[in-house]
């Protein structure tokens, strides 16, 4: 797991039941639903449109314990414990009309300088077939500043249109919008770039700067969906009926190593150890454009790309790379040409990188782990 599940399990907002089934009323549903929550929680968004929409569910977590509860909505075979949405699940392309996305509010950690929520809906774009809806749960720091604004909605627009939108809660103390979007067709990047410098949208995007600078966030997200159906001229953007049907799923399956397996593997004898870890999948090939050689080894384990059973051995591996954040002083001189210089220390911040891999040797039945 590249995130730490401490650290998940304080990311951890459960969305209020109302504002779920409010989200599911604003789209007229009109073909069965097959329905995704990537960051399922304790699984109450797929328990509602289970019992509400006769929804065939499927749900990916990360924490162990919501996981398990995830699971007693989904099943088993429709539930991915204890996984990372972002490296550990291998989900198929359009086989969703559905998705259900409330992605934790933070910064990357061991992915990138991004917000978590701007990945989570490049990521979850792929599995939503086009023409499918995608309910989007945004707190209000995402975009607080025309710059995070900005890329915001650049990374949004790519994918989708959005349809409407409503604050969750009109209690002050939430800052969440869910937002009701349409996946449709993708729109270069360098055509959302030229659209912030285009005169032709000269009032949404002056529209945009006063909402965010104001904190008039309707205002906002109106001129944000006057810029989607200026991108999307053909799509109606009041019909928020969902007609598509999803395609077939083929994949649904996690490389993770769960607390789980590795319990059954450490219990089991011998001959019913691979039986235990029959969901860790053996990587046949890896395919380069150049030949790998040794010293590429220790750079591919900590992305945790080769995770799983080493094919032709007894050894199951799980590497990961964790992003921290490392405090120092620093002296420096403070330069003022009317005022004699001053040496103050400053406390500055510099971001680092860890790397472990994880090994259980099926033979001895020992975890090792290397940092």
């Amino acid at each position: 797991m590249a995130r730490l599940a401490s650290q998940e399990k304080m990311e951890f907002y459960p969305t209020p039941e109302a504002a779920i089934i409010r989200g599911i009323k604003e789209i007229k549903i009109e073909t069965p639903i097959r329905a995704l929550d990537p960051c399922a929680g304790d699984g109450r968004a797929l328990k509602i449109l289970k019992e509400n929409n006769n929804a065939e569910v499927y749900g990916i977590e990360l924490d162990v314990e919501r996981s398990k509860q995830t699971a007693e909505i989904t099943g088993k075979k429709n539930c991915l414990f204890e996984t990372d949405a972002l490296i550990d699940a291998r989900v198929s392309a359009q086989a969703f009309n559905l998705i259900f996305n409330n992605p934790p509010y933070d910064w990357e950690r061991g992915y990138g300088d991004s917000r978590l929520e701007l990945t989570f809906i490049e990521r979850y774009a792929s599995p939503l077939v086009e023409g499918g809806i995608m309910i989007l749960i945004i707190n209000e720091s995402l975009f607080s500043g025309y710059s995070r604004a900005k890329e915001f909605l650049t990374v949004l627009l790519k994918n989708f249109a959005i349809l409407s939108y409503f604050k969750m809660t009109e209690d002050e103390t939430y800052k969440q919008w869910v937002l009701i979007l349409r996946k449709g067709k993708v729109v270069p990047i360098l055509k959302l770039s030229m659209t912030f410098s285009d005169s032709k949208y000269e009032d949404e995007l002056k529209q945009i700067e006063d909402g965010i600078y104001n904190e008039n966030y309707r205002t906002f997200f109106n001129a944000a969906i006057s810029l989607s159906q200026g991108l999307r001229p053909n799509l109606d953007h009041d019909d928020r009926t969902l007609t598509v049907a999803p395609k077939p799923l083929n994949l649904f399956s996690s490389v993770a190593i769960t607390e789980e397996m590795i319990e059954k593997a450490l219990a089991a004898n011998g001959k019913t150890i691979n039986i235990a870890l029959e969901a860790i999948k053996p990587k046949d090939t890896i395919e380069t454009l150049l030949p790998l050689r040794n010293s590429h080894l220790p750079l591919l384990l900590p992305t945790g790309y080769l995770n799983g059973r080493v094919k032709g051995t007894n050894l199951v591996i799980n590497g990961q790379t964790e992003r921290f954040i490392e405090t120092y002083e620093e002296t420096e001189e403070k330069q003022d040409k009317n005022v004699k210089p001053k040496t103050q220390t400053v406390e500055k911040e510099i971001n680092k990188f860890r790397a472990t891999l994880k090994v259980l040797d099926l033979k001895t039945k020992e975890v090792i782990q290397i940092n």
